[in-house]
């Protein structure tokens, strides 16, 4: 078998390093050129971060309008609720010439009283609850209210100078909870304020 030998070229190598002369008057655009270029490779070799990107916009990254003061409005609820599960429901209506907006959203929850459980909170279009709308509210047995009803939706007026409103109710609910067996029903009613 013939084994085929290869030859390496080395260059020669240089005892010491050789130092290049430049005029005087190249020496600060050379300066500038090497500069330039260790900037530009720093700058290459390491990729800016993206930028970051808004928040898609929706209900639960909306922005957070500045809490306003509602007042308390005291109302009672007929019907009579008992130890279990129960259901609140509740009418809301325009004021006197405006009509609901039912493409805009709902918020209803419930809290407060000793005893009284709201498993679930009421949200999403207006549309997609059937009116009058339907609280889910759990008794245990000696419960004691009031419960309290934070309501949210909107309505709007007609006509040449038509707006859009945002309802907002604190409800103090008295209930009557002297029932004695779950699946009682309770009814309330409220009529939006308006604006003067």
């Amino acid at each position: 078998m013939d084994v085929k030998r290869r030859r390496f070229y080395s260059l020669p190598r240089l005892a010491q390093p050789v130092a290049v002369m430049l005029p005087t008057t190249m020496l600060l655009p050379t300066t500038m050129l090497l500069a330039a270029t260790v900037l530009l490779a720093s700058c290459q070799s390491k990729p800016t971060p993206p930028a970051p990107q808004p928040p898609e916009p929706s209900a639960a990254n909306a922005p957070v309008a500045p809490t306003e003061q509602v007042p308390s409005v005291r109302v009672r609820a007929e019907g009579q609720l008992g130890p279990g599960n129960n259901t609140l429901f509740i009418d809301i209506a325009p004021p006197d010439g405006a009509k609901l907006t039912l493409e805009s959203p709902l918020s209803v929850r419930g809290s407060g009283g000793i005893g009284l459980d709201f498993p679930r909170r009421l949200s999403g279009p207006l549309s997609s609850h059937p009116m009058p709308l339907r609280l889910p509210i759990d008794v245990a047995d000696g419960a004691t209210g009031p419960a309290r009803l934070e309501l949210t939706y909107y309505w709007c007026t007609e006509g040449n100078e038509a707006a859009c409103s945002r309802e907002q109710a604190q409800l103090d609910v008295e209930l009557d909870l002297t029932g004695s067996d779950a699946g009682g029903e309770a009814h309330l009613s409220y009529r939006a304020r308006g604006r003067s």
